[in-house]
């Protein structure tokens, strides 16, 4: 049941919020729109001077001037880029870079230029790739349109699984400009996790966290679980306890934590308070959030306290009727041994069953609870429904009830259905052995 457990709260945590979605890139193009340019041409006349976003960066400014006559050009191409006539804005750059008297800087910007466009008009990632990349190893641009083209390459190359790529430029960013920007951390750790290189993940994660603005959620959420990921559960837990002593509604983290807690030795009550503290506060809301509450508790040997949460989610409207309600209420009762009010529950879910499953769980609790004509009769309905895992064990379920009704003939017909199952062959065989 542990695993069982285990794979349902990583999609949970996953689906919550650890999409790893990387920041925007559009300054990347912006950089280098034609108000960029038409920026720097006023800023010159007005000897004004920008705010130097890089002032420990190790790249000396480049010395290049562009002539008036091809920067006429790029400022047409790129206006019109933001027009949106993307084949204009192509022959225009493409008039630039064939000129005979073109410069690195010049060669620079219809480069980056030419990645706007393959990107805006044709979504070519690839060919965005290409263009940015020969832009920054022209090495022309000023400091931050060439550091913008290299964590714009790095974001790219990670959102294309390209996660070499991305490390390389996130590195030579951070390197180079002599910054610590979360953009270039988050990346590394994003790209880091994706190659599963879970020890490598904590570092920059925590960087990125440390140096945004605002840090991202999923930043801490893949602090953690990337602790989780390499079995390392303790740290997992040290993690999602600071984390929520800051954010304790950040769910992601809470359910991590119960998760982690289920895989430590003696951490399954833990586990369910974790979880339990964040259902009181409103915070574990969704009805697969709250089955699997009381799915934990049942794990945990608390089945009482499952039903609890079962039944008062459902008086409150917060579980309405379905099938993997009426399970989760059957399941925790048939631990309680409350056997009989197992099958009413499973009887409830009937209704929404596609296929004999419920109606083999309600014959095995039947059964169970020594109710045999009862237990006849919903296996025998679970066997004509079929289209279930456990159809073996349906089987000799039967055969049991069949052999305590002294019903032989019934039983050994029964045992012998079983047989045709690998998991239950043998366990027919001992049976259909003890049958006089």
């Amino acid at each position: 049941m542990k695993s069982i457990l285990r794979t349902g709260v990583l999609c949970l945590a996953i689906t919550a919020g650890l999409g790893l979605a990387l920041p925007d890139t559009s300054y990347a193009r912006d950089s280098g729109s034609s108000s960029q340019f038409k920026r720097d041409r006023d800023r010159n006349k007005k000897t004004e001077k920008a705010p130097n976003p890089y002032p420990n960066a190790k790249r000396v400014e480049p010395t290049f001037k562009m002539s008036e006559r091809l920067n006429k050009k790029l400022v047409a191409g790129f206006d019109a880029i933001d027009e949106g006539d993307y084949d204009k804005a192509e022959t225009l750059l493409n008039e630039v870079l064939a000129d005979k008297k073109v410069n690195k800087l010049e060669q620079a910007n219809v480069y980056q230029g030419l990645g706007n466009v393959y990107s805006e008009r044709d979504d070519d990632v690839a060919k965005q790739l290409e263009y940015y990349q020969k832009a920054v190893d022209l090495d022309a641009l000023p400091n931050t349109n060439h550091f913008g083209l290299m964590i714009g390459v790095s974001q790219l190359a990670s959102n294309e699984d390209m996660y070499d790529l991305a490390i390389n430029y996130a590195k030579r960013f951070l390197d180079e400009t002599g910054s610590d920007d979360a953009r270039a951390w988050q990346v590394l750790a994003i790209s880091y996790y994706r190659q599963e290189k879970f020890d490598l993940v904590p570092e920059p994660a925590k960087k990125a966290v440390a140096t945004a603005k605002e840090p991202s959620d999923s930043m801490y959420q893949l602090i953690v679980q990337s602790y989780y990921d390499a079995e390392k559960y303790p740290e997992a837990v040290r993690e999602a306890e600071e984390i929520l002593a800051k954010k304790p509604d950040l769910l992601p983290i809470v359910k991590l934590a119960s998760q982690s807690y289920l895989e430590m030795e003696g951490g399954e009550a833990k586990a369910a308070g974790v979880l339990q503290a964040a259902y009181d506060r409103g915070v574990l809301k969704s009805e697969n959030d709250i089955r699997h509450l009381a799915s934990i508790y049942s794990y945990v040997d608390m089945p009482l306290k499952a039903v609890e949460v079962v039944n008062s989610a459902v008086a409150a409207n917060k579980l309405k009727p379905s099938l993997d309600t009426y399970k989760t209420l059957g399941d925790a009762l048939r631990y309680a041994d409350k056997y009989v009010e197992s099958a009413d529950a499973y009887s409830k879910a009937e209704p929404f069953a596609q296929n004999g499953e419920i109606l083999y769980l309600k014959a095995l609790a039947l059964y169970e609870g020594d109710k045999y004509p009862e237990c006849k009769q919903a296996a025998t309905a679970a066997a004509a429904k079929g289209g279930f895992e456990r159809q073996g064990e349906n089987w000799l379920t039967l055969g049991n009830c069949e052999l305590e009704l002294d019903n032989l003939s019934a039983a050994k017909a029964a045992y012998t259905k079983a047989l045709a199952f690998p998991s239950t062959k043998e366990s027919a065989a001992s049976w259909l052995k003890s049958v006089k």
